[in-house]
């Protein structure tokens, strides 16, 4: 009679079976990788900027989503292992993510520029979200474009835009107006904004920045401008040497000591009351209808070469003599304030009330209403 086997015996054989038919079928069910993609296929730095890149593995439950990042040029854009992109010089590289299952691959075309805010070269489907460093300013432009804030704002999306409302919106800086290469229209007064370069934005024709607190403003490309508002800031300084379109210009309650108009000879209208000017040379702006210069350290004030002046306010000046008998077409005329003891016209019908009261020392404290006007023909 046989002997029967131990039923633990039989128990560890079937075990034994089990385990080997599952580490088959674990061995059978990897799961391999079948796509890699990035946020971004075109990103645009600064020297010294970086930026993150992000890879998306495909299907989610792969089974290994390892991957390894290079860079086509080292020297210019740097990569690490979690695809950290460092901007090193200006130049392109190319930078790819290699997954280790299947050795799919993904790209991103990276522009380095050398912090000027250049856009030559770069593509429409450049990745310029990271651009737009002021959140305000960042969800004007979703909402200009269309899109969600989730979505990247790329360069297409935004260079053939030609007008840009962002009045009362907080914004503290404009990072990003540079890729508006089509913008004509620019309204961004009472912001926060202490800079403005709109140098890349060629074709802008009106620019509105009043009441906000600059204290720079590069308008050194903008040949095509005819109308800027600038009124209300810290400007210290403003050159419009480069605007000789311009035809409206207000730079009223600054701090300007100086104003050049002299290659603005299409100027209709000229505001600059309330600043520190002592010296305001109109000699080349033949066309000027409108002039608004009160309020400043004026001791002289020029306008026979003005013949078609219609508006002249230069109250609360230090002026000494004023002739405006070259001025045939001028209906209003405001000079009381100053030190005025001559004023010469073609006609004394001009309202007393606008020019009479005048003081009599150089601290304007005295005052006196006795200024006659002296026939000039």
């Amino acid at each position: 009679m046989r002997k029967r086997q131990p039923n633990h015996i039989i128990c560890i054989i079937l075990t034994l079976l089990l385990l080997s038919m599952n580490i088959q079928v674990f061995a059978g069910t990897v799961v391999h990788v079948t796509k890699v993609s990035l946020n971004k296929t075109a990103d645009i730095l600064t020297v010294g900027e970086t930026d993150t890149l992000k890879a998306t593995i495909a299907p989610t439950n792969a089974t290994n989503k390892a991957v390894k990042w290079t860079s086509s040029n080292s020297t210019i854009a740097k990569v690490n292992g979690t695809g950290k992109v460092t901007a090193l010089k200006v130049g392109t590289a190319t930078i790819t993510v290699l997954t280790v299952d299947k050795a799919l691959k993904a790209t991103c075309k990276v522009t380095v520029t050398n912090g000027t805010n250049g856009t030559n070269g770069i593509s429409d489907n450049t990745d310029i979200t990271n651009k737009f460093t002021d959140s305000n300013f960042k969800t004007k432009v979703y909402s200009k474009i269309g899109k969600a804030s989730s979505a990247p704002i790329l360069y297409s999306d935004v260079k053939n835009i030609k007008d840009l409302s962002l009045a009362y919106f907080y914004i503290s800086n404009l990072n990003g107006i540079e890729y508006f290469t089509s913008l004509t229209y620019l309204d961004c007064r009472d912001e926060q904004l202490t800079t403005l370069d709109v140098s890349k934005n060629t074709a802008l024709t009106y620019l509105y920045c009043g009441g906000n607190n600059l204290t720079s403003l590069n308008l050194s490309k903008n040949t095509a401008l005819t109308s800027l508002e600038c009124n209300n800031n810290k400007l210290k300084s403003l050159d419009v040497s480069k605007n000789p379109a311009l035809t409206l210009l207000d730079c009223r309650y600054n701090t300007l000591s100086t104003l050049d108009i002299s290659k603005n000879i299409s100027l209709h209208s000229l505001y600059c009351d309330g600043n520190q000017l002592k010296i305001l040379d109109l000699s080349r702006n033949t066309l000027l209808t409108y002039l608004g210069c009160g309020d400043n350290k004026l001791t002289t004030s020029d306008v026979s070469k003005n013949p078609v002046l219609t508006y002249l306010e230069c109250c609360n000046n230090n002026l000494s003599t004023l002739d405006v008998s070259k001025n045939l077409v001028l209906t209003s005329l405001w000079c009381s304030s100053n030190n005025l003891t001559t004023l010469y016209s073609i006609k004394d019908t001009w309202d007393t009330y606008n020019y009479r009261l005048q003081y009599t020392d150089s601290t304007h404290i005295t005052t006196t209403d006795s200024l006659v006007i002296t026939i000039k023909k």
